[in-house]
């Protein structure tokens, strides 16, 4: 009578897992266009910085900057991409809730 929910944290956690790699695994075009994004973007700051040889504190300053601000715009694109996932389980969470 005092058990706040059906399964221990452990399982629950497990099964969430589960379901969030079997989701992903049945969507190759999204992995696809994921994996793509980071390669041209991975190119891009690659090839911008290719042949520079930071001598001062300003332009190691700079390079990371760019490093960091790359890893951002990455992260960016991948929630804009994750909120159609995001959207379509939260109607399956809805509606089998409901049952």
């Amino acid at each position: 009578a005092g058990k706040r929910y059906a399964a221990p944290p452990g399982k629950q956690l497990k099964l969430l897992f589960r379901k969030w790699f079997r989701v992903h695994w049945r969507t190759p075009t999204y992995n696809f266009t994921r994996t793509m994004i980071c390669i041209i973007i991975a190119l891009v700051v690659g090839s911008i910085f290719f042949r520079i040889n930071p001598v001062d504190m300003q332009s190691m300053f700079s390079i990371a900057g760019v490093q960091f601000n790359a890893l951002m715009f990455v992260g960016i694109l991948h929630a804009n991409t994750m909120q159609s996932f995001v959207a379509r389980e939260r109607t399956v969470f809805y509606r089998e809730k409901a049952a």
